[in-house]
Order: C-alpha cells, then structure tokens, then sequence
C-alpha cells in the first residue's frame, strides 16, 4: 500500500533523494543593475542557500538531473519612466546554446515611477519546468524604449525584492 503525500507528511526529496534547492537575491540595494535597451541577464550574485551547489557566482542554474523543477522570479524595478515602452521578463532554459522554455511575463509601462525614488513596479511568476541534466536556467529582461536609467532594485537578506528561488519536485 501507498501512503498518500499530504501537506503534513510531504517531503519533496522523499521520491529523488536528489537534495537540490537554491535561493539568489541581487547583491543588494545599494547596487542596482543600470539596464539598456535590448536582452540583459539579471545578476543574482548573492546566495541565500544552494543545497546542490547547482547555480553559479550570477545565479544561472544548471539542473543536476532530469526531473521537474519548480522556480520563482521577483524582480522590483526603480526608476521606471513612461519612456520605458516594455519590459519583458522571463526565464529561460536551455541545452546547450540552444533555448528550449520561455516563460515570461510582461508589462506596458503606462506610469512614470521616477518621480519618487521609493516607488517601485515589481513582476514575479512561479513556474513548472521539465528539465534534463546539465540543461541551464537563466533569468532574462528585455527592455525596450528609454536605454541605461531602469535599475533593479535588489533589497537586503532580510527585506528581499528581487530574488531566484527553485528546487527539484520530481526525479
């Protein structure tokens, strides 16, 4: 007979006995990442914890097996301007130098933020990815519209803004 996994009795390890769990933050909010027009790879240079070692010194995870991996993103913008048409968030995988997931989301800038130093945009998801070992999971921007004045604002280890989470669900 199987024991049915519950809330109360689950452990995601039980079924892999693969440990692999991160989270990345931005270094901190003193050190914002100035972005420009086009394609740019947010930095997720501080670790939280990475029980596998599987993300390298900017955050990019390298999935150690094949399963399903369970990720979330937030990243808060300052300095957002109405100049700023669109920015398209997402995380991507790949094998190799080939892309093979995108999930994103995105918005239209309709507000000028830059007024008020403290007013901030924030965009995050959580997603389901099906990954295979030794393919790689990178967290892209794209801006489009005003170039090198939106920042990302990253926060403190215990006052987090922008941040990459994951872990295996499924081996």
């Amino acid at each position: 007979m199987t024991k049915a996994r519950t809330l109360a009795n689950f452990d995601p390890l039980a079924s892999t006995g693969t440990a692999c769990s991160f989270f990345r933050r931005v270094s901190s909010d003193s050190v914002h990442q100035n972005i420009s027009n086009g394609k740019t790879a947010i930095n997720y240079g501080t670790e939280i914890f990475d029980t596998g070692s599987d993300t390298n010194s900017a955050g990019v995870f390298t999935a150690p097996v094949t399963g399903k991996y369970l990720f979330t993103v937030k990243t808060t913008f300052g300095n957002l301007r109405t100049t700023h048409t669109l920015i398209d968030y997402w995380l991507e995988s790949y094998t190799g130098a080939s892309m093979t997931q995108r999930v994103r989301d995105m918005t239209n800038t309709e507000r000028d933020f830059s007024a008020n130093a403290s007013d901030y945009h924030t965009l995050g998801f959580t997603t389901l990815m099906a990954l295979t070992a030794g393919d790689t999971v990178v967290s892209n921007l794209y801006l489009t519209g005003e170039s090198g004045s939106l920042d990302i604002i990253g926060g403190s280890t215990d006052n987090l803004y922008t941040y990459f989470q994951g872990h295996l669900v499924e081996e």
